[in-house]
């Protein structure tokens, strides 16, 4: 885990502090200076459209117009700027708690109920790009863009968000495969028989991977054929990772 100069240690609710997870500092500066840039040029151009009204009317209205939008993109930018300086993510051992611009938002890991995710890998950076939702049964909703330009170890604390959810409901998942209940992700249903896409079926004896492609896909895949056997768009998907985690279990016994 990475360190930490927050003061906190403990919570009542979420018990032991371990680490936290701020917006980059490229982040920030990035959008001050973009905001400060663009409301400059605003100014300039609403200048020029106001030296330029003593003489032509269209040359004047455009300039104005442009200099109007940039202007408002720069305070835009600025507000951007305001908002996130401030924004953290604190994980404890029971939970984390979102903070940006004064508001929190806490959520139990016990009391999280999806956790859907959108996954891009980037091959330049060599890095993966996630997007969560996180929803637990308080009805809160959490939107989380973990990318290397937004948060500092924007991975990890996707792989350990990944983890802590997927922790808590892999025995409540197995527990109800055991007892013979089908078990929904998004459009997927995962049986003792195998799994159900809509009016199709794939047995267990015939079942290969899973895989996620660079559009943004879930693709699963049979032991047989060249194409994938269904493709699922991942903004419908829900809980992924526990179906992936459970799917793991079922093919090693």
């Amino acid at each position: 885990m990475i360190s930490s100069t927050h003061s906190m240690t403990t919570n009542d609710n979420l018990g032991r502090f371990i680490s936290a997870y701020r917006a980059t500092r490229i982040r920030q500066k990035g959008n001050l200076w973009g905001g400060i840039v663009f409301i400059v040029l605003g100014l300039f151009a609403l200048g020029f459209g106001w030296i330029a009204a003593m003489s032509v009317t269209a040359v004047a209205l455009f300039w104005s117009s442009v200099g109007l939008l940039s202007i408002a993109g720069g305070a835009w930018a600025v507000y951007a700027h305001r908002q996130g300086q401030d924004m953290v993510v604190q994980v404890f051992h029971d939970g984390l708690v979102y903070a940006r611009n004064g508001r929190t938002l806490t959520m139990r890991w016990d009391d999280i109920t999806d956790l859907s995710a959108i996954i891009f890998y980037n091959q330049q950076l060599r890095s993966h790009f996630y997007t969560y939702t996180i929803k637990d049964a308080a009805g809160q909703t959490l939107r989380l863009n973990l990318t290397p330009g937004n948060l500092d170890n924007a991975e990890q604390l996707a792989q350990v968000i990944q983890h802590e959810v997927t922790d808590r409901q892999l025995p409540r998942a197995i527990a109800d495969y055991n007892a013979g209940v089908p078990l929904r992700f998004g459009p997927l249903m995962v049986t003792q028989e195998g799994i159900e896409h809509g009016r199709k079926s794939l047995p267990w004896s015939e079942f290969g991977k899973f895989s996620t492609s660079r559009h943004g896909h879930f693709v699963i895949h049979a032991q047989q054929g060249v194409t994938s056997w269904a493709r699922v768009d991942m903004v419908k998907m829900t809980n992924v990772f526990t179906l992936l985690a459970l799917v793991d279990r079922i093919m090693r016994h």
